[in-house]
């Protein structure tokens, strides 16, 4: 099983039609019904009932229409995250820090503490 046999499947079912959901998929007629064939042998079931030119699917068929949609939902989530953890820059960033101090009576940082900072980076 892979996604777009799922894909194949939901658009076969959503349109009643094998030629209906290759058009829809841009794909051949026989890639549609290639990959329902392949489900059913996988799973040993009938997942289609073939009514001259148009499917229907059967009530195991629809029980699995339903959760191949949350899959591929979730596979949508997915690519999602993936596009937008691509777009963000990672690239290490230099930070530099600079302190002074004015010579004036009252300094509120005496020289002793800054000729003992720590840098943290």
């Amino acid at each position: 099983m892979n996604i777009s046999q799922l894909e194949y499947y939901v658009a076969a079912v959503t349109e009643g039609s094998f030629a209906r959901a290759a058009h829809r998929q841009y794909v051949t007629t026989q890639a549609i019904s290639r990959a329902v064939r392949e489900l059913e042998s996988e799973f040993g079931v009938s997942l289609m009932v073939r009514e001259g030119r148009g499917v229907r699917p059967t009530s195991l068929g629809l029980l699995f229409c339903d959760q191949a949609k949350l899959i591929l939902g979730e596979c949508g989530v997915l690519k999602s995250i993936a596009s937008l953890e691509k777009n963000i820059d990672h690239t290490p960033r230099d930070i530099s820090l600079a302190v002074s101090t004015a010579e004036c009576r009252g300094s509120l940082y005496p020289k002793r503490f800054l000729d003992q900072a720590v840098i943290l980076v």
